[in-house]
């Protein structure tokens, strides 16, 4: 409620608490305490507005999506797919921007994408030639590994 936003900020600006102890004291997140504060420092008339509640027509949409068995779909947490603490060498740039080719197999460009799926996130990587601007190769992989990408190791999928 707005009375208890009010009051939690208040612990921080008068009781003289750090947001960190406030938060624990009322058993709330101080992310969250911590964006109440700043909304209130924004502009303390009228942080807050409304009661907590949801407008007639939400609240239509929220019980027809709950009689429906319709939820929202969920934002992916950010999952770091590089690791950048190694110690390999950083390979030459042989093609120096030149990327055109005059025959089949002379150039080629490799590269890694994520994919999502409902369970966890696909690892697709693949080989075009730039001649024939086609997929040559191919290697899919639940993890993203050295093997993923060291294709004539990996059994390279033809495409």
């Amino acid at each position: 409620s707005r009375e208890f936003k009010l009051e939690a900020v208040s612990l921080i600006f008068e009781g003289g608490l750090s947001i960190s102890q406030a938060a624990r004291d009322l058993g709330i997140d101080k992310t969250v305490l911590g964006r109440w504060k700043k909304l209130f420092e924004d502009n303390s008339e009228h942080a807050f507005p409304g009661k907590g509640k949801l407008k007639p027509q939400d609240e239509e949409v929220a019980r027809l999506m709950s009689k429906n068995n319709i939820k929202a779909k969920q934002k992916r947490k950010y999952k770091a797919t590089t690791n950048s603490n190694r110690n390999h060498p950083v390979n030459p740039d042989l093609l120096q921007r030149k990327f055109d080719a005059e025959a089949p197999n002379q150039k080629w460009l490799a590269d890694i994408t994520c994919i999502p799926s409902r369970e966890d996130w696909l690892y697709l990587a693949a080989i075009l030639d730039f001649y024939s601007k086609m997929i040559v190769g191919w290697s899919m992989s639940s993890r993203m590994t050295e093997k993923l990408a060291s294709f004539p190791e990996n059994g390279i999928s033809d495409a």
